[in-house]
């Protein structure tokens, strides 16, 4: 895989990755020679490990032919999401070897929320498109912060606390898909994921899992491939997803650029307004949707033409309908970003997110929306 087409890794003398392979298809080793000022290569090499139910269980990374760091994965469940890492760090430059062990908590549909290491909790805040945005300690500091696009490509990094990024997990971090390989590459469950190109490394095993059978989802923004066969839709959880994802908003940071304002989320010209606390939190018969139609027939990609709220299901997004295919002269649809089980709060503050996230995408309100809010 040619350099060019994955994320650089910042080095000027960086060569093209060779992946080798398992019987059953699964990543063996990625491979990367490294070129220094001095002209020499210094090869770079991830070494993966299954175990018995051929899931990747251990990542060595070396350098040069030197091991560096060796992770052990622990399991709960027949997932391949670890509960925890056992990392040991060879012996370099003077200092002695040492082991350390990360255990990582999950919370239903929330995913994986917090780690804790010898350092003490870290609480992984996510977004609702599922990727770990920042990390907090127990007094609610935050520690790091970060950005990927729809893909998983890194947006330049914030630094709070002269910490960068959020670790290991990042991108899709609430369902534990580890970035940080060779060239930027992401385990992806089966599969090598690159987030430069938005492929897959090696040939999709489920026939009809997705476009074609190296591509990622079609629709990132709401759609994911956290298990390298098949692409599904991207569910905001359900109830408890403004204390985490949404934790953010009213926290009066300013974060990449972006400033929040009382709960008003502002970018590229536009007001997101976020719901106030007089709005109803009490009931769950709000649902939230999104309006779509293909620009282009032929490469199935969809064009959100609005995200909405509803508390008299399908009919407010059916009368809808019309007005977009008035606008994109094609015939609309409309599909459930989450139905029912919302107050209007929750729904109101899901809508206001998911036009935020597309606003920070595209730097312009989706062009069916209703500017009341987004301005």
């Amino acid at each position: 895989m040619p350099a060019a087409d994955t994320n650089a890794t910042g080095d000027a003398g960086a060569g093209a990755r060779r992946v080798g392979y398992y019987a059953n298809d699964m990543a063996a080793s990625l491979t990367q020679t490294i070129t220094g000022p001095d002209g020499v290569g210094e090869p770079d090499q991830n070494s993966f490990g299954l175990d018995a139910t051929g899931r990747i269980s251990q990542v060595t990374t070396s350098s040069n032919g030197v091991e560096k760091t060796k992770e052990t994965y622990e399991f709960g469940d027949g997932s391949d999401s670890p509960t925890a890492i056992s990392t040991v760090t060879d012996a370099t430059g003077g200092q002695a070897a040492a082991t350390s062990l990360t255990r990582y908590v999950t919370f239903g549909s929330l995913g994986m929320v917090a780690s804790l290491d010898s350092a003490g909790v870290s609480y992984q805040l996510g977004n609702l498109h599922g990727d770990t945005v920042a990390t907090a300690d127990n007094t609610g500091t935050i520690g790091a912060y970060s950005e990927t696009d729809e893909y998983g490509n890194p947006v330049t990094p914030v630094e709070i606390d002269s910490s960068v990024g959020t670790g290991r997990y990042g991108y899709l971090g609430d369902a534990q898909r580890s970035g940080g390989l060779i060239g930027g590459l992401t385990l992806m469950g089966a599969r090598l994921y690159d987030p430069a190109s938005g492929r897959f490394l090696s040939r999709d095993s489920v026939y009809g899992g997705n476009a074609n059978s190296y591509t990622y989802s079609v629709d990132p923004v709401n759609g994911s491939d956290t298990t390298g066969n098949t692409t599904a839709p991207i569910q905001p959880p359900a109830g408890a997803f403004g204390t985490v994802g949404l934790g953010l908003v009213a926290a009066g940071l300013t974060i990449a650029g972006v400033k929040i304002i009382s709960g008003t989320m502002a970018a590229f010209g536009h007001i997101v307004p976020f719901p106030s606390d007089k709005v109803s939190k009490s009931g769950d018969n709000y649902s939230v949707y999104t309006i779509w139609f293909y620009p282009d027939p032929k490469t199935h990609s969809k064009k959100v033409w609005k995200y909405g709220m509803t508390g008299v299901g399908a009919s407010r997004p059916n009368s809808q309908l019309g007005k977009c295919s008035k606008f994109s002269r094609i015939r609309c649809n409309f599909t459930w970003v989450k139905e029912g089980g919302l107050s209007k709060w929750s729904a109101r503050a899901l809508e206001a997110s998911l036009i935020y996230a597309y606003l920070k995408v595209h730097k312009e309100c989706p062009p069916g929306q209703n500017h009341r809010v987004c301005t």
